[in-house]
């Protein structure tokens, strides 16, 4: 049996060892119990650690307020183990699709046996919301792109990045 229900924002655990996932807003309540697994995410696979992590969170809360910030989180007897945030619009360039991009995504790493199910829960809530297209950047120093594959997700291209300053 699934120990999830139907509808967004609406699991139900068996028990107490199942996560529950949900959609949540943006608050100044979420962001302060965000930020602690934030910057165990940034210790863990920040390339730049000379760049400090520094979210700007007006930025997020703009796009939430247009309706295009979807935050989705995952509890474990009410404590946040992980987050999987997108930035949702029609695509740049195909106008008729509704796109979603994975902005960051993090589970505390002592309960990552409930990564797929967590990712696979938010898919079928993008899929519910009209997403046509929904993509996720992976670090090549962290890959999981295997995971994504198992999902039916394939590489399509790959970004470059070289620092100007150094």
């Amino acid at each position: 049996m699934d120990p999830l229900q139907e509808g967004e924002g609406t699991p139900v655990a068996f028990a107490s060892q199942i996560p529950l996932f949900a959609r949540e807003q943006l608050t100044p309540e979420l962001v302060a119990e965000i930020t602690p697994l934030l910057v165990r995410h940034y210790d863990e696979v920040a390339v730049d650690k000379d760049i400090p992590l520094s979210p700007r969170w007006d930025v997020y809360f703009g796009m939430q307020e247009k309706g295009n910030l979807y935050i989705y989180t995952s509890r474990l007897a009410g404590r946040l183990i992980g987050y999987n945030a997108f930035i949702n619009d029609k695509h740049l360039h195909y106008s008729t699709a509704e796109s979603s991009g994975n902005d960051v995504i993090f589970i505390d790493p002592t309960e990552r046996g409930f990564g797929r199910q967590f990712i696979r829960w938010t898919i079928e809530r993008l899929r519910a919301a009209g997403v046509q297209l929904n993509s996720y950047h992976v670090k090549l120093s962290h890959d999981w792109g295997h995971i994504l594959r198992e999902m039916g997700f394939e590489p399509r291209e790959v970004v470059w990045v070289k620092r100007l300053d150094k």
